[in-house]
């Protein structure tokens, strides 16, 4: 695979952002209601199509990158974040990025009913192994749907007018798809035996996948109802709908009764993590970014250790909580976690090279991990930081992966778009073996 990345001198880049952050920071931050009744088509932060590209006189077979990876515009973030998850959930959050190194309580900046949905991930191949193995992670994977999660406030300049500003803190909420099928049961808890592949008994196997591909189907059937246009679907930008009022309501209807009010309740979320700057609305000078994670059971949240397992046994070699005694990662658009740089610091040869060679604890790495980290045949998300993984952007203190960074448009990391062109891969695959029409 061949990584094309832009890296942008810090110090050039933090005199601009700089100035940039001094204008916003004169405005009037008081938020005005988002009124989700009217359209908001008027704000610069729409996100760009270009569908002058390649191929764009060409309807695009379904699916194709715009039904995987969903992007809803900034000036049409209207779905509210309360209406999916659960109030108390946001508390969680909020509470755990207090006792980060942030410190600050974000409500203060973001309240609950700023949070809306920016984008969707729909995977019908999410890994369930712990091993990079290309085979395994295309067999060993059940469907998924991610939801992103942002903030997005309406802010009042001194001259009265208003306009859209993402703040720099994001959500991603993880459902498994028909969480409670026995056949999935029986393969994770197989998994977390410790057992791989070739280990597992061939009709248990055989079950799996067959139960794997039915529920991928059902999937892959309710986000093609939401397809309500004679559109562009090919490659991963703003969705067709939304040029058009009339398709875009009708775009919101299929969405909700198709995919999130069946496949995104409370009980089928089985993770999620959460980002955040502290307040202050200004990158650069405040230059500190906070991670963290929980696991769901049942529709309640629990506090998760940030691992890091090796790419080739499985094993886990890294943990937060029992090496840092911490729950956050904390890092600067710079450098990694300073305690994971104190205790990389404390290892042997063998171990520096382990740690060094799955996770990035200075941007200089960047070039030379890139290809590896970005392929999702090479590392899965257990096998790095959560800061290593959001590190791809074209300016190093972006750290969104798929969700809005200021004025720019939709960060569409080159992890999101090889995890997406891997699972276009894998339907083709899928309706080949089951001869199914899509």
């Amino acid at each position: 695979m061949i990584v094309s990345l832009k890296y942008v001198s810090i110090p050039f880049v933090y005199i601009i952002v700089f100035i940039l952050c001094l204008a916003v920071s004169a405005c009037d931050h008081s938020p005005t209601k988002l009124n989700s009744s009217s359209s908001l088509a008027g704000s610069s932060t729409a996100v760009s199509n270009n569908d002058t590209d390649k191929g764009d006189n060409e309807l695009s077979p379904f699916p194709a990158e715009r039904d995987l990876a969903i992007i809803i515009p900034q000036y049409r973030a209207i779905y509210p974040a309360l209406s999916i998850i659960k109030e108390e959930w946001l508390d969680e959050v909020e509470l755990s990025l207090f006792e980060s190194e942030i410190r600050q309580n974000i409500r203060d900046e973001s309240l609950p009913e700023d949070w809306s949905l920016v984008a969707i991930r729909v995977s019908p191949c999410s890994p369930l192994g712990h091993v990079a193995d290309p085979v395994e992670i295309d067999r060993l994977c059940w469907p998924e749907v991610r939801l992103v999660l942002q903030p997005i406030k309406q802010l009042r300049r001194p001259s009265g007018s208003t306009f859209l500003f993402p703040d720099d803190r994001a959500i991603h909420a993880l459902y498994r798809v028909e969480r409670q099928n026995s056949s999935l049961t029986k393969i994770t808890t197989l998994i977390q035996q410790g057992l791989r592949l070739n280990d597992i008994d061939p009709s248990t196997l055989a079950e799996f996948e067959q139960a794997r591909d039915q529920v991928a189907i059902r999937l892959l059937n309710a986000v093609k109802k939401t397809r309500v246009t004679q559109d562009i679907y090919h490659r991963i930008a703003e969705r067709p709908e939304f040029f058009d009022s009339e398709t875009e309501n009708k775009f919101w209807e299929t969405l909700n009764d198709s995919l999130i009010e069946i496949y995104c309740l409370p009980n089928s979320l089985y993770h999620l993590t959460a980002m955040s700057l502290p307040l202050g609305r200004r990158p650069v000078p405040l230059d500190l970014w906070s991670f963290v994670a929980f696991d769901a059971f049942e529709g309640t949240l629990e506090r998760a250790d940030l691992k890091v397992r090796d790419r080739v046994s499985g094993e886990i070699f890294f943990s937060f909580k029992e090496d840092l005694n911490k729950w956050s990662e904390d890092v600067s658009a710079s450098r990694g976690d300073p305690k994971m740089i104190e205790y990389y610091s404390q290892r042997n040869p063998e171990e520096r090279t382990q740690l060094s060679t799955h996770t990035i604890l200075d941007h200089r790495q960047i070039p030379r991990r890139a290809s590896q980290i970005i392929d999702p045949y090479q590392t899965l998300v257990a096998h790095t930081t959560c800061s290593s993984c959001h590190r791809f952007n074209d300016t190093l203190f972006n750290f969104h992966n798929l969700s809005y960074f200021g004025d720019q448009e939709m960060s569409v990391s080159p992890r999101v778009e090889a995890d997406v062109s891997r699972e276009l891969d894998w339907v083709k695959a899928l309706i080949e073996r089951t001869q199914i029409e899509l």
